[in-house]
């Protein structure tokens, strides 16, 4: 993980907003552009430094491979 990224202090409290209620909603950093939760397996993008870690944008990527996912993720507009 690079210290750029996001911070080990805030790295350790993230946890995937779905899973977080009923198990730890682990996540995994995928390069510097995505976290990937090892409960469910949703991958919430990083734009530009900024942690999306909304659910529909979660769910968008839950199907996807994490050697699939593009590098950077795409933003909306």
């Amino acid at each position: 993980m690079e210290a750029d990224v996001i911070s080990k202090e805030l790295f350790d409290k993230l946890a995937c907003p779905v899973c977080v209620k009923e198990n730890a909603g682990s996540l995994e950093m995928f390069g510097d552009y995505w976290l990937i939760c090892q409960d469910c397996g949703r991958k919430y993008p990083i734009w530009d430094g900024i942690l999306i870690m909304r659910i529909d944008e979660g769910d968008k990527w839950r199907a996807t491979e994490k050697e699939a996912l593009p590098v950077p993720p795409p933003m909306p507009g």
